[in-house]
């Protein structure tokens, strides 16, 4: 075959692949479905991946809320937890618990106000923090999940009422005491005068005559 033959041949082939037609209205309508299965394969894909996501989020949610439920409640491994965290404290950060829990009292946990009742009973506190110590074991009570944990609070809570009742009694024997030194002292003042007043008067010395 000479390069003329040859050259003829590509020609023709360049021409049949030029005149090939075009895909028939049954290709094309083939085309278009598997499109449109495509497009409603991917919009379900899509919508299963939202609903996993949805799904996701509701769980955490509910895990969020359960663990909040439960903070809210005082157990006696957070009854123990806060007897250790507390006694570790430094006066310095006792007090600065103790002031932060007047303004963030909503937040606090029952745990919190746990700790919180430990510190407000402290020997070094006034009356006024002992009495709101009693009043946060008020509804700590409520909160306690274990029979145990209940009796622990009852029997902080006598404590306390017993430690009122000694600072009471102190207070009124400190009063009576200064009352009998008040006392004491115008007997003292008392006994002075009625010395002076028995005491013989010295003679008047009589004139030369």
């Amino acid at each position: 075959m000479n390069a003329k033959q040859v050259g003829w041949g590509l020609a023709l082939l360049w021409l049949t692949g030029c005149a090939t037609p075009g895909p028939t209205q049954q290709e094309q309508i083939q085309l278009q479905v598997q499109t449109q299965a495509q497009e409603q394969a991917r919009a379900q894909t899509l919508e299963q991946t939202r609903a996993q996501a949805r799904e996701q989020a509701l769980e955490q949610a509910l895990i969020q809320a359960q663990k909040q439920e439960q903070e809210q409640k005082l157990s006696a491994s957070r009854l123990l937890a806060g007897l250790q965290h507390v006694a570790a404290l430094k006066p310095k950060i006792a007090k600065q618990m103790i002031d932060h829990s007047k303004t963030g009292a909503a937040e606090q946990t029952a745990g919190d106000r746990f700790e919180l009742v430990l510190l407000l009973s402290q020997k070094a506190v006034d009356d006024k923090a002992l009495k709101r110590a009693l009043q946060l074991l008020d509804g700590l009570e409520a909160d306690a999940v274990e029979t145990s944990v209940r009796e622990i609070l009852r029997l902080l809570r006598r404590n306390l009422l017993l430690e009122q009742q000694y600072r009471s009694e102190q207070r009124k024997t400190a009063e009576l005491q200064e009352k009998i030194e008040y006392l004491k002292g115008l007997e003292r003042e008392l006994e002075e005068t009625n010395r002076r007043m028995e005491a013989p008067s010295s003679p008047t010395p009589e004139l030369p005559r």
